[in-house]
């Protein structure tokens, strides 16, 4: 019988070899062709907007029902505009406008909707309904949280511990920071170690912060 020489096997096997890989690259092609499904925020309820482009907003809010979007400024009661709206796929169309905006995801209470010039709008999410946010007290207030998010980017190993007088910022296990804070209203708090003024809000028992200068958001999320 005739034997196989090992040149022979090493030239089958390496055919083979080409052919597994060969399988391997067109399943992972395969794959990418596939769409992955475009995570949609839940938009219904009442967000508070901190900035526009490079302006910082003290009294703007947007308010979704299923099908309708209304903007409100300055305190008033009668909506700057009103439109239908679709949100699909990530875009959101304000259909009555003729307007069209991307939406970026931060985290469950806060987006960036993306005009088609990169303007943005930042928007914070304070209630559920129909600008039915609560009034914040100090009692609500005191509790510990971990600092999730400022100023759109994710903070790590910082929690804040708050009395009904005062804060203490703890990093990676160390006490970072005590001072007093004064909450001057229901939604307007002022942390003078820090020369910070706040918006305050409350959500789901979660703490949202926006400097008043800045419009940055300080997300906490309680224990």
């Amino acid at each position: 019988m005739k034997q196989i020489g090992k040149k022979t096997l090493w030239i089958v096997g390496g055919v083979l070899i080409v052919a597994v890989l060969a399988l391997v690259v067109a399943f992972l092609l395969a794959g990418d062709d596939e769409d992955e499904p475009v995570v949609q925020a839940d938009l219904k309820g009442t967000w508070c907007v901190s900035r526009y482009a490079e302006y910082v907003l003290t009294d703007e809010f947007m308010v979704f029902t299923d099908s309708t979007i209304s903007d409100y400024r300055d305190g008033g009661e009668t909506p700057y505009i009103t439109s239908a709206y679709t949100y699909e796929d990530g875009t959101l169309t304000l259909t009555d406008l003729d307007k069209e905006f991307t939406v970026k995801i931060v985290s469950d209470y806060q987006i960036i909707l993306i005009e088609p010039d990169t303007r943005e709008y930042k928007l914070v999410k304070v209630s559920d309904g129909d600008r039915d946010y609560e009034d914040v007290t100090t009692a609500d207030i005191a509790g510990e949280y971990d600092l999730t998010y400022v100023a759109w980017t994710v903070r790590e190993g910082e929690e804040l511990i708050f009395t009904e007088s005062s804060l203490t910022d703890i990093r990676n296990g160390e006490t970072y920071l005590t001072c007093d804070y004064v909450l001057n209203s229901a939604h307007n708090m002022t942390v003078a170690a820090l020369e910070k003024e706040f918006y305050v809000y409350q959500y789901n028992g979660d703490l949202l912060l926006i400097e008043s200068g800045t419009g940055y958001v300080w997300e906490l999320s309680r224990k």
